[in-house]
């Protein structure tokens, strides 16, 4: 699906969106693999890495130390939250700093890539310098193993994220009478960040329990709350996964057998 699916963006003239996602991409799912980039990325080397991406067990640290330090709050533990926040707070001094930090560390690399990423995407500044310390205090560049194949149902690709997706979760939101807003933290952080094969780390696990904090729900109130919801989801999302499954068909970005499964669902 990757592969079809960039290719179908890259001749749309979509190649330089292509190029600066995969930076944010890599960044946000599994970090490590920025050791891996050099430059921004042609054609086939988009569809490389954002193939491994795709395979690998995510290392999400450096996406939940901008979720920890969004608020602009010191951390009363200290820690990396903390420093995150000091390092933001640096300005134009911010990526010099960091590269003197790196020189002779095993993750150099990766945090010369988090500096290129943030010039290529400057609106993710905050990602990638987070990305930077995660390579900084790691003690290694580790990337996960591949993730298990597992199926994908299409639906949970239409999040919020989408207009159909958006449509969907209005609509049950009107249903079961639960918040807009509080429907749309469930559906991704119960559903596509469970599918998504997540390395739970200490970091990642204090994320989403801030997560669920700001809606005023324990994770498990929220998952079960997620289960009376989930079905009226898939229902109201049947026919844009109906057309979304054939516009993937049409230009080869999904398999026979991904095609057959999510017909049968």
């Amino acid at each position: 699906m990757v592969e079809g699916l960039v290719r179908h963006l890259w001749s749309s003239g979509q190649s330089d969106w292509v190029q600066r996602r995969t930076f944010v991409i890599l960044a946000e799912e599994c970090w490590p693999l920025l050791r891996e980039m050099r430059s921004k990325p042609n054609l086939e080397e988009a569809i490389r890495l954002l193939g491994l991406a795709a395979r690998m067990t995510k290392n999400k640290d450096a996406t939940a130390l901008t979720i920890l330090g969004g608020s602009g709050a010191l951390n009363t533990d200290g820690g990396l939250v903390n420093e995150y926040l000091a390092t933001l707070g640096l300005g134009r001094n911010l990526w010099p700093d960091l590269m003197r930090r790196a020189r002779g560390i095993e993750n150099n690399n990766v945090v010369g890539a988090a500096r290129m990423g943030s010039r290529v995407s400057p609106g993710e500044r905050g990602l990638f310098v987070a990305t930077a310390l995660s390579a900084l205090y790691s003690g290694g560049t580790k990337v996960g193993a591949a993730g298990s194949v597992i199926p994908l149902p299409l639906w949970v690709a239409l999040d919020g994220h989408t207009g159909p997706g958006k449509l969907a979760l209005l609509e049950v939101s009107g249903i079961s009478g639960y918040p807009l807003a509080e429907i749309y933290e469930l559906s991704f952080w119960c559903e596509g960040v469970v599918m998504n094969q997540v390395e739970p780390t200490t970091l990642w696990e204090q994320a989403v329990e801030r997560v669920f904090s700001t809606i005023g729900l324990e994770q498990e109130v929220a998952m079960a709350r997620w289960g009376e919801l989930r079905h009226l989801v898939t229902m109201a999302l049947e026919v844009p996964v109906a057309e979304f499954t054939h516009h993937l068909a049409t230009i080869g970005g999904i398999s026979k057998e991904l095609l057959s499964d999510n017909h049968s669902h």
